[in-house]
């Protein structure tokens, strides 16, 4: 309902903050954005992971460039959500219509990260697989090139066994390196 309501808020003139996902499809996406223009209001989409302490001083240290050149950036997203989760789901989890996956789902707020930290990418590649009975991927990984050249990577399941084993981000440079998990 996140669309239906934005839009109905930013008809009102009231600025919108939503949590994700922002859209369960490109279509609501833009007519959110549509509205807000037209009705001259902010829409926001919560990444409340941008002001963890810890995060705020990694971005700090990119900004000044505290690693030197940086060389690759990688994050693993290593989760548990067995077949029990995506049936208690009330018929969303695991669908191309309402979830989108393990990684738009789950590993959603790394790619804001990801963005935030280094910048927009230029290249993606992707292989993806599904074990679990659901219509979308439950692991997957990524190989990415930045348009500031940086290379990375990420390795995305939600196989682990039986618990969240690791969500983690390491940047690697030419004066120093920093793994946060």
């Amino acid at each position: 309902l996140h669309a239906q309501q934005a839009m109905l808020a930013a008809g009102q003139k009231i600025n919108v903050l939503t949590e994700k996902p922002m859209a369960t499809n490109y279509s609501d996406g833009i007519k959110m954005l549509k509205k807000c223009d037209e009705f001259g209001v902010r829409l926001l989409v919560v990444k409340q992971n941008r002001l963890n302490p810890t995060l705020q001083l990694l971005k700090r240290a990119m900004v000044e460039k505290r690693f030197g050149k940086i060389s690759l950036v990688q994050t693993n997203v290593f989760w548990s959500r067995d077949q029990e989760y995506y049936d208690r789901g009330a018929g969303w989890r695991g669908t191309w219509e309402f979830d989108g996956g393990a990684f738009m789902n789950q590993a959603s707020h790394y790619f804001d990260l990801l963005h935030w930290l280094v910048g927009p990418l230029d290249q993606v590649q992707a292989l993806t697989s599904t074990t679990r009975d659901i219509e979308v991927e439950d692991t997957g990984v990524l190989n990415f090139r930045w348009r500031n050249g940086i290379l990375g990577s990420m390795a995305v399941t939600m196989l682990t066994y039986r618990k969240n084993f690791e969500g983690s981000i390491t940047v690697l440079g030419e004066k120093g390196t920093v793994r946060i998990g």
